[in-house]
């Protein structure tokens, strides 16, 4: 099996982080009080990875009705396991140091209890763990390991970078496909001076913790869409038919962008400066709505950023896979 070497880009609400380790600090529940129990016992680690849910609770994995084994982050198994209407079994998302804290009574003195007990049994105690800010619930993750360099952008230091736009159709699997302009930073020039040399790939996550492999380069597989390097022109299409504003219930195509107005049928979507992979930070002129998490565990809204490549195969609009 050939290994892959990539960088991490979560795409975040306040910022863009480029690194080989992707950290969630600070998120607390409403009405959850055993952050505040945590950083009463150990005040400095606030703001850092361990002030976060990945502190106590552990991710997971299932196999859904297709067969396909589906992993979770931490958030996303409690949601899954324990349920949103607290149905589940809290234990089964714990990691051995939420369990150990939660056994010895959830409260500060459990946290000075389980001080001086390895439990994630990697060799090193939690307190030794916890100072050097590594999980101490988490056996792969102990003071050897050394943080990678990671670069953070704001969306306003990312307006600063020359920005590029694309008018582009999005194929979708189950909803409506849609034509729109997409405008912010082109991800080779963002990538261009911060990828290592040895470098094959990137690896996307979303505030869900859903996550995408890219390649660096043109890859054959028509899954893999590539970072660096054009993509081919495409074609605008129109069918009155697929037209979802003239066929409400049996049209397939979304083509309220404004750019389209100015489109015939036929035409060759095409750029000077090449159609490239992109991170989206407007689409049709407007921010993008950021993500919120809906009671489905889904993400509504595409923002704030969003990277989105052109079409590797160029083709017209399509059904969606749900379609008679």
């Amino acid at each position: 099996m050939k290994h892959k070497k990539t960088i991490s880009i979560a795409i975040t609400v306040a910022s863009i982080f480029v690194a080989a380790l992707v950290c969630y600090a600070a998120y607390h529940h409403m009405g959850e009080i055993d952050s505040g129990i945590f950083l009463s016992v150990y005040p400095d680690k606030a703001g850092t990875k361990l002030d976060s849910c990945n502190l106590c609770h552990s991710g997971g994995s299932y196999v859904d009705s297709k067969g396909k084994t589906v992993n979770l982050g931490s958030c996303q198994w409690c949601h899954y396991t324990y349920g949103y209407d607290a149905s589940g079994n809290i234990d089964d998302t714990l990691n051995p140091y939420g369990l150990a804290y939660k056994t010895n009574g959830r409260n500060t003195s459990a946290v000075n209890a389980i001080a001086n007990a390895d439990s994630d049994g990697d060799g090193y105690t939690n307190a030794v763990e916890i100072a050097a800010n590594r999980y101490p619930g988490n056996p792969t993750d102990d003071p050897t390991k050394v943080t990678a360099p990671l670069k953070v952008y704001t969306r306003k230091q990312l307006l600063r970078i020359r920005q590029h736009s694309e008018f582009m159709l999005m194929n979708t699997h189950k909803s409506e496909d849609f034509y729109a302009k997409y405008s912010g930073v082109a991800m080779d020039r963002l990538l261009n001076k911060l990828i290592l040399p040895e470098a094959t790939g990137i690896m996307v996550y979303a505030p869900d913790g859903w996550a995408q492999f890219h390649p660096l380069y043109p890859d054959p597989d028509p899954l893999f869409y590539h970072v660096f390097g054009d993509y081919p022109a495409a074609m605008f299409y129109y069918d009155e038919q697929a037209d979802v504003a003239k066929n409400p219930t049996s049209g397939w195509c979304n083509y309220s962008s404004p750019t389209v107005t100015r489109k015939v049928n036929g035409e060759i979507i095409k750029k000077r400066a090449g159609l490239k992979m992109l991170l989206a930070i407007k689409r049709d002129g407007k921010y993008l709505t950021p993500g919120v998490l809906n009671p489905s565990n889904k993400l509504d809204g595409e923002g704030p950023y969003r990277i989105v490549p052109p079409q590797k195969v160029p083709g017209p609009p399509d059904q969606k896979s749900t379609s008679r």
